[in-house]
């Protein structure tokens, strides 16, 4: 086969077969792309010298990769022999020299991407997010007996959110920068962890189309202090989008509900997730050391579809409805909503083609 002739001569398989981008179609198909992927996976039985040339230059892309920051220009895509202004990016006496990887010359790659590990962002980060919220936890009773309450007995913490049991502002608003800090620290950890992969690459080019968002996007990945300030808004806005749902929710009850209340009973519902703040300080780790996630995977889909739960007795006891009516009604309305956003994103975008993309992507990965 193709590895065979590798043993006397140079070898160049693409003077006779597809090109290694031609990597989506049926097993077997592309012999140069089934060879590549087995010397990047390690199934070669012996070592082979030499480089895999993918282009003869490099490239401008129209939308911005995730894997070209580390060169500091995410339009131009480096893989070529020459780069964008047709100079040699290796010494022809170096390019096959005791078969190493040669990185390119001209590379602006940062050396603390290189030698650093980044795990100890997310450690430091998370260590002191986990400190600060346990020094009010074991210095203020008060503080130690909502967070267990809500928690241990969310329909008696919603009864007095109701009859307006004063909760104070900066214990709500200090939950909920824990939490939002916690969930970053997750999210940042997932997303610098799989920055090179190429159907996170493709995602992001579907949710943001517009080639100076998603460069704005890729740098965020790519820069880790930014990405978790820019999720922990994130996240803060999601919760005043779901205390704004609630609000609406609540004006067809029978009490008068205000939006400060409305956002306490969202914070207070997701209490629950104080238990992952020793995720937050691990997720890379986990991510770099095992090679299934599934067990964390359901984890925080049981936490996620919990704060749901809660989110929804929160909003019945402000209500004075019965639980499981506004559990459908809230449940139908959201169907309706991602039932009618799927339509119109099949009919106008033909979005099933861009989900089978992305199938045929990971089987070919993984």
């Amino acid at each position: 086969g193709l590895q065979a002739q590798f043993d006397t001569h140079p070898f160049f398989p693409a003077e006779f077969s597809n090109t290694l981008s031609k990597g989506i179609e049926p097993e077997g198909e592309y012999p140069v792309y089934d060879f590549f992927h087995k010397i990047v996976t390690h199934r070669v039985e012996r070592s082979v010298e030499g480089h895999f040339l993918i282009n003869y230059n490099d490239f401008y892309e129209h939308l911005p990769s995730l894997q070209n920051d580390v060169y500091k220009n995410v339009f131009i895509t480096p893989t070529g022999v020459v780069t964008i202004d047709r100079k040699p990016r290796f010494e022809p006496q170096l390019l096959f020299k005791n078969g190493e990887s040669l990185p390119p010359s001209n590379s602006n790659a940062n050396p603390e991407f290189l030698t650093s590990n980044p795990a100890n962002l997310y450690i430091f980060i998370g260590l002191l997010n986990l400190f600060i919220f346990l020094i009010p936890f074991n210095r203020f009773k008060i503080f130690r007996h909502n967070i267990i309450y809500s928690i241990r007995r969310p329909h008696g913490f919603f009864v007095s959110l109701l009859e307006r049991i004063f909760i104070p502002y900066r214990q709500s608003f200090f939950l909920l920068m824990v939490i939002a800090i916690n969930g970053a620290l997750v999210h940042g950890a997932f997303v610098y962890y799989y920055r090179e992969n190429p159907i996170l690459d493709y995602m992001t080019s579907l949710l943001f189309w517009s080639p100076g968002l998603k460069a704005t996007v890729v740098k965020l990945v790519w820069d880790q202090i930014y990405f978790l300030i820019a999720d922990t808004i994130f996240i803060i806005l999601i919760f005043h989008f779901f205390a704004l749902g609630m609000r609406v929710l609540t004006s067809f009850g029978m009490e008068r509900v205000r939006f400060g209340q409305a956002l306490a009973a969202t914070i207070w519902a997701a209490s629950p997730f104080v238990l992952l703040l020793p995720l937050g300080i691990v997720m890379f780790s986990i991510l770099d050391n095992m090679n299934s996630y599934w067990i964390f995977i359901a984890l925080l889909l049981y936490f996620h579809v919990l704060f749901y739960f809660r989110w929804i007795n929160g909003a019945r006891v402000l209500m004075f409805r019965l639980y499981w009516r506004v559990f459908v009604v809230v449940t139908f309305v959201l169907l309706l909503i991602v039932a009618g956003g799927s339509y119109l994103i099949q009919y106008h975008l033909n979005g099933w083609e861009y989900l089978k993309y992305v199938f045929h992507l990971y089987q070919r990965l993984y």
